[in-house]
């Protein structure tokens, strides 16, 4: 895992409270901020799978493949470490410790990302 986020790497000059919502004692919230925040911020954090030849080709497999990791992950956390998970196909989100963190999965047969929008020829 590699932290995705400034936060993870002690580079973001605000980084977030802890919530009530994400597993907090609210006594701690309201004695650290005096507010409770509306919403959590999520934590992103990069998983990267080992290389396989047994990883689809097709881009909607990879995807739907990678949405079950993340299912099995969420309930490996659930049950052993009783941790409030909300899996999606895209992401993972993970209530524990006062924050909320966003695993997101990764693999060697993943689409290279998106050209940066001054490589097109509408931007030159």
């Amino acid at each position: 895992a590699q932290p995705a986020s400034a936060i993870l790497r002690a580079t973001h000059p605000h980084p977030p409270p802890f919530h009530a919502l994400a597993g907090a004692a609210l006594d701690s919230v309201i004695l650290a901020t005096r507010t409770v925040p509306k919403c959590l911020q999520p934590i992103e954090m990069l998983v990267t799978l080992e290389g396989s030849g047994r990883w689809p080709d097709d881009p909607l497999a990879l995807r739907k493949t990678k949405g079950a990791f993340l299912l099995q992950i969420a309930a490996g956390l659930q049950s052993e470490h009783q941790m409030h998970c909300i899996a999606t196909e895209n992401y993972l989100d993970v209530l524990a410790d006062g924050h909320a963190f966003r695993l997101v999965l990764s693999c060697d047969r993943d689409a290279p990302p998106e050209a940066p929008l001054a490589a097109h020829a509408a931007f030159r």
